[in-house]
């Protein structure tokens, strides 16, 4: 039978919000003044060359880094992942307590990736969908404290879908940089405490970073044609632990991609037939967000507030110009004093 979106907990294309905010994002793509400023107004000195300190200079991402409007948008590809000696990741048992212990094999990953880039805003979406263990893998003893599947799957007859979903705010260096203040899904740990960057080199390249003392996450993602249209990307996860195996060497994966830029409708179908083709059960099928965040991530969803404490929209810069007045102001208030002060004293 022929799947849809509802059966996969999707919900139709006129009711998803992939990029998850509300109108008054949209009317930020327009350059915008962060805040009025004294040196803005005739009396003052004009603002500062430097940019941070302007607040006519623009602080939405598009604005100062062009590759954003490319980098934006929805992409598809394959990605493979490699253990710390170079070797493609088979399906490892996955043990309590020990992350990226993945009981699916690593070497065609499905991966796709929704990027928003709203104004001063940045909203990433990623899904993961992992093929079945083969059957020498399923045939193995499981170890005592470890599985070899995921959540409702059979060995050997199911996938697995993961996601990480990272937000972001422009930085007040009005360069084009991205502050990530909060992530979700894979990759992340449960406190909450991660923080990181995400910033374009040049006009081909974007590099990010995320990390916190448990973890160190980053990715460069460079396009691979003369339209933007392919990105090429490699990263690498690290994990800080004082348990084995992460105890003698950190680097617990290093991962290579390349994506395809796709329409919205094309990524919603894509993703379907993503899950159908590695028959990950319905139960395990990671949903598209309805508003800011994937459902899979209540509690832990950024709201608001959060954003706008940190957004140069909103938040107050710690840039901010010394007011000086012009010179030829102080010249005529001091004539005008001193006038003012020798018609007092011939009144007298």
């Amino acid at each position: 039978p022929e799947v849809t979106l509802d059966d996969i907990g999707v919900l139709p294309p006129e009711e998803v919000r992939t990029r998850g905010v509300d109108d008054m994002v949209e009317e930020m793509e327009e350059p915008l003044n962060t805040q009025d400023s004294k040196c803005s107004r005739s009396l003052y000195h004009d603002c500062s060359e430097d940019d941070r300190y302007n607040p006519e200079v623009s602080p939405n991402l598009k604005v100062n880094a062009p590759a954003w409007k490319d980098a934006a948008g929805f992409w598809v590809g394959t990605l493979a992942a490699f253990d710390s000696n170079g070797n493609v990741y088979d399906a490892t048992f996955a043990k309590d307590g020990v992350k990226n212990t993945i009981p699916y094999p690593r070497d065609e990953v499905a991966v796709l990736v929704n990027r928003t880039v709203f104004g001063t805003r940045l909203y990433e979406h990623t899904y993961f969908v992992y093929p079945p263990a083969d059957d020498d893998f399923c045939s193995l003893p499981v170890p005592l404290g470890a599985t070899n599947t995921l959540g409702g799957g059979v060995c050997g007859i199911n996938g697995h879908s993961e996601y990480s979903e990272r937000f972001g705010v422009a930085s007040f260096e009005k360069d084009g940089s991205a502050t990530i203040f909060a992530a979700n899904g894979r990759f992340v740990d449960s406190e909450g405490s991660e923080s990181g960057s995400s910033f374009p080199v040049l006009d081909r390249t974007l590099y990010m970073s995320l990390g916190s003392d448990k973890f160190e996450l980053t990715e460069t993602q460079t396009f691979s044609n003369a339209d933007n249209t392919r990105l090429a990307g490699t990263g690498q996860y690290l994990i800080f632990s004082d348990n084995p195996p992460y105890s003698e060497n950190p680097l617990a994966e290093s991962f290579t991609y390349n994506l395809n830029k796709v329409t919205g409708e094309e990524f919603e179908s894509m993703l379907v037939s993503a899950y159908d083709k590695a028959n990950v059960p319905s139960g395990d099928r990671v949903p598209l967000p309805t508003h800011d965040c994937i459902v899979w991530s209540t509690g832990r969803c950024p709201t608001e507030e959060d954003f706008r404490a940190l957004d140069p929209a909103f938040a107050e810069s710690p840039y901010q110009e010394d007011p000086r007045i012009k010179g030829g102001y102080v010249i005529l208030f001091c004539i005008m004093a001193l006038a003012l002060l020798l018609g007092t004293l011939a009144f007298y």
